[in-house]
């Protein structure tokens, strides 16, 4: 299931968590920052994001992914923030959380799709080689 050009909803982790996946990935954050959400407004998002899954699904396996590279990494968004900040917000939500979670997993999204923009149609969104290679290396980080 994808929502695309979403943010962070808490509520679409009902949604995704009625579907009864054996494995549930969440790759999100980068329209966040596009949208210049303000990072505790993201944190609680996520957090609430994660809390309607596992309402839903509470030992799935569940791999957080944080976003893949962009063109626009240097640049900051209204809010002064860049999209390393979305990406440790995540690192950080997911250690706290996988003190209770141990079904909870990171996956560094900086090692799916290379950070070339050859990869990319526009420099966010990975072409069909780009997904390609995200999908494999994805597919690689999970339980087979």
């Amino acid at each position: 299931m994808g929502f695309g050009g979403e943010t962070t909803v808490p509520s679409d982790g009902t949604a995704v968590g009625k579907l009864n996946g054996t494995v549930v990935t969440v790759a999100i954050g980068v329209n966040d920052w596009g949208q210049s959400k303000p990072l505790s407004t993201f944190v609680s998002d996520y957090n609430g994001l994660l809390d309607a899954i596992r309402a839903r699904q509470p030992q799935a396996p569940l791999y957080c992914l944080t976003p893949i590279w962009t063109s626009v990494e240097g640049f900051q968004n209204g809010q002064g923030l860049l999209v390393r900040d979305y990406r440790q917000a995540i690192t950080t939500i997911v250690q706290q959380r996988r003190a209770s979670d141990p079904n909870l997993h990171l996956i560094d999204g900086l090692t799916l799709v290379p950070n070339q923009l050859q990869y990319y149609l526009d420099g966010i969104h990975p072409n069909d080689v780009g997904f390609a290679l995200y999908a494999a290396n994805l597919a690689a980080k999970l339980p087979s």
